[in-house]
């Protein structure tokens, strides 16, 4: 842990910021391909364990901070908010890249 704003300048860290897509890495070695496709969280669940994660021990929420559960569900209802794109297949971090920003660009998913 470090002193952000003592080491870096003011206004180096976003403590809050929106979140329009989420991009889950389902994709294995020698599996062909990359393929990419706009999903239904809800109806993709399996996906979730690649998102969910422990707030950690550092992590104290503040009065004015209420913290659902960490249910599957509860994730999903947040990640229902914002576009969730399942890159699988082979890995390809170049052309995933380049997907990523094109969908930043244009909201569409492009090969």
């Amino acid at each position: 842990d470090a002193p952000i704003e003592d080491c870096f300048g003011p206004d180096r860290f976003l403590l809050n910021a929106p979140m329009h897509a989420l991009a889950i890495l389902n994709w294995q070695r020698d599996r062909g391909e990359m393929k990419v496709r706009k999903v239904n969280i809800a109806e993709r669940t399996d996906l979730l364990p690649a998102f969910m994660k422990s707030t950690g021990l550092f992590f104290t929420p503040g009065p004015e901070c209420r913290m659902p559960s960490p249910a599957p569900e509860n994730y999903a209802g947040f990640l229902s908010r914002c576009a969730v794109l399942e890159f699988s297949g082979g890995i390809d971090f170049e052309r995933a890249a380049s997907v990523c920003m094109k969908f930043l660009e244009t909201g569409a998913v492009e090969l």
